[in-house]
């Protein structure tokens, strides 16, 4: 049945304005979209393999971060107990500061969302450095993020 489908016949000009222009058959879609693929082939292999370069690295970057995220939340447990139990005492305010100090990409003092897309914006700049299509492995980056 799919294969049906291809093999359909081109249509026919039905309206009087293209019966008027002598009758001329409609062009083919087809050949259309062979036309764009053989003009712009080196363009779309460059998107394929950045794309796929892309989606898997966005893909390991979530799997990764949730595995890191389970194991910060595993350590903080632990260290909450054991402040808990009275073997340890933290000074949260300190552990603020010092993290708030290294992860604040823009220079405004606190962490937000700007530093956010900094850090995003840093990272796939240095992983797409020297692939043929940064705007291929944006996109897969981005896709890979949001599937795994």
């Amino acid at each position: 049945m799919g294969l049906a489908y291809f093999q359909l016949e081109r249509p026919r000009a039905s309206c009087a304005a293209d019966s008027s222009a002598g009758g001329k058959d409609l062009p083919d879609p087809r050949d259309l979209i062979a036309k764009v693929l053989e003009q712009y082939q080196g363009e779309i292999n460059e998107m394929g393999v950045s794309g796929l370069a892309g989606f898997c690295s966005g893909y390991c970057c979530k799997r990764v971060s949730q595995e890191v995220a389970m194991g910060i939340g595993a350590v903080f447990m632990l260290l909450q107990a054991l402040q808990h139990m009275g073997y340890i005492n933290i000074n949260y305010k300190k552990v603020n500061a010092d993290i708030t100090k290294k992860l604040d990409l823009d220079g405004d003092g606190k962490l937000s969302q700007s530093d956010i897309k900094v850090m995003m914006d840093n990272l796939t700049s240095h992983l797409a450095e020297g692939l043929p299509s940064a705007s291929g492995f944006a996109a897969g980056f981005g896709l890979g993020l949001y599937y795994a």
